[in-house]
């Protein structure tokens, strides 16, 4: 049986609210395109992603928590879609 050729990877526009402090505890709104039900969501070393609710193709919702030994500075936020395709915003979120 082959596996169903993957769709489009993921892009992603914008991030919403794109930066929080250590120790915050927050919902991100993540817009772009080509998002798949079940994608993982990544924010880098540290900012623990706690639930990720798919809401259309073009908006995820993230609750994450940044450690507090978090360090400060930009983060590349990575969309992988159950199919395994990728897509990253570079310096897309900001640990202040």
């Amino acid at each position: 049986v082959e596996a169903p050729p993957p769709g489009d990877a993921p892009e992603i526009s914008s991030v919403y609210p794109d930066s929080a402090s250590r120790r915050d505890r927050l919902t991100v709104t993540i817009s772009g395109a080509n998002f798949q039900n079940g994608a993982t969501v990544d924010f880098g070393e540290r900012v623990i992603v706690q639930g990720v609710t798919f809401v259309d193709e073009g908006h995820l919702e993230v609750q994450i928590r940044i450690h507090n030994l978090a360090e400060a500075g930009c983060r590349d936020v990575t969309v992988t879609n159950p199919d395994g395709q990728s897509g990253t915003l570079t310096g897309g979120f900001t640990v202040q």
